[in-house]
């Protein structure tokens, strides 16, 4: 998708830092009349961590090794 850019950074939980990917994709922008007629932003990104590596260990009944990262937001101009 020429949309879609990987986004590498650092995520930190339980005190401990690892590096990250996420798919980035700008989903599109339009004028929203619902909102004051202010211009909307859209993006998505996607992506998957071992939960492990964050010492997080206890939800191994519920949860498998590897979590998806799901993020929706829209920005809008004020």
């Amino acid at each position: 998708n020429e949309n879609t850019v990987s986004h590498r950074s650092t995520f930190t939980m339980n005190g401990q830092t690892h590096p990250v990917a996420l798919d980035v994709t700008f989903a599109g922008a339009a004028i929203d009349p619902l909102r004051g007629a202010n211009m909307v932003l859209g993006f998505s990104a996607r992506g998957a961590i071992d939960r492990t590596q964050w010492g997080v260990n206890d939800w191994r009944a519920f949860t498998g090794r590897e979590v998806q990262i799901v993020i929706e937001a829209e920005f809008v101009r004020s």
